[in-house]
């Protein structure tokens, strides 16, 4: 998965990092609210929970506000009307929506070749045994398709072969899948790790067939971005710092009283079955400073568990 400016990035596990309230936002007379449509908090967030939890919105003068739409249907609609400033969609939607009359323009990319994971029934032992299954997608002109496509097809199967059936977002699809409803779906992170931590299988990851893939773009309204200018440079400068300092923290995190930058742990509790995850940010200066693989105590069951990324 690469943000912004296609950089490359290993699996992530995303779980909500950042404050419920922004109480020096609110207090601060002098910063802009910007309303962002955000499809759903997955790992395709890490820039903007980065962004907000290191301040640097707060210092571009923005009061950034999240928008949650559940898919790019709704990132979309809310953009055309007015109820968002920004928008994460894709370029199907923004294309659709300019030839029904609306004027969208992109005015950054957003994620580049995703990681997404074939998450199957428990019953799905290859991809021979999807053959006469129905499969949940968003939605029948969702990008994704594509990319689900060429993965069936690199494994024998041809479109007579399976019914992609339009559920939605990750979270609704994977509900899907879990009910039996539908043989598998195509899910990101931290959906897919629930999902494997629950029993159910997976066919291998999006990347090992589409290794360069423009998925998402953050959209804006042509007249209000014309209007403020000044506002969408600002908001973009934000999000590559956050970027930057995504890929090298060491290089590009802020300091805090003369420590050394944080560092992002990531856990999973074992036994699998009971899953938590968390992802929290570890000072060295507390010992906290676990390699992959090694254990620590769950933050919230308390249960033995493992570090599963740095």
């Amino acid at each position: 998965m690469r943000f912004a400016r296609s950089y490359g990035v290993g699996f992530v596990l995303l779980m909500l990092m950042t404050s419920a309230s922004r109480t020096h936002a609110q207090q601060n007379p002098k910063l802009t609210t910007v309303n962002y449509g955000n499809i759903v908090i997955t790992a395709t967030n890490w820039p903007f929970l980065i962004a907000e939890q290191e301040g640097m919105f707060q210092k571009e003068g923005i009061d950034f506000k999240r928008v949650i739409g559940g898919n790019t249907t709704a990132t979309t609609q809310a953009l055309v009307a007015g109820s968002t400033d920004f928008a994460q969609m894709n370029l199907v939607n923004l294309l659709g929506a300019n030839s029904a009359g609306a004027d969208l323009i992109v005015v950054a990319g957003d994620a580049t070749v995703p990681i997404y994971t074939l998450i199957v029934h428990p019953s799905i032992k290859s991809y021979a045994d999807l053959k006469g299954k129905r499969l949940a997608v968003t939605g029948p002109t969702d990008p994704l398709n594509y990319v689900l496509a060429r993965m069936l097809a690199a494994n024998g199967l041809t479109p007579a072969d399976y019914e992609m059936i339009g559920l939605g977002g990750a979270p609704q699809r994977l509900a899907a899948v879990q009910k039996g409803g539908v043989a598998g779906a195509l899910v990101n992170q931290p959906s897919d790790f629930i999902a494997l931590a629950s029993g159910f299988s997976s066919l291998g990851l999006s990347t090992d067939y589409v290794d360069n893939f423009q998925y998402t773009i953050t959209g804006a309204r042509r007249d209000w971005a014309q209007k403020n200018k000044s506002l969408v440079v600002r908001f973009l400068r934000a999000y590559v710092r956050a970027c930057e300092f995504f890929y090298e923290p060491k290089k590009k995190g802020p300091r805090r009283s003369g420590k050394r930058p944080r560092k992002l742990m990531l856990f999973t509790c074992k036994p699998r079955k009971r899953f938590h995850g968390t992802a929290a940010w570890m000072s060295r200066e507390r010992g906290e400073s676990l390699r992959t693989g090694e254990s620590s105590a769950c933050k919230k069951c308390r249960r033995p568990s493992i570090a599963l990324s740095t």
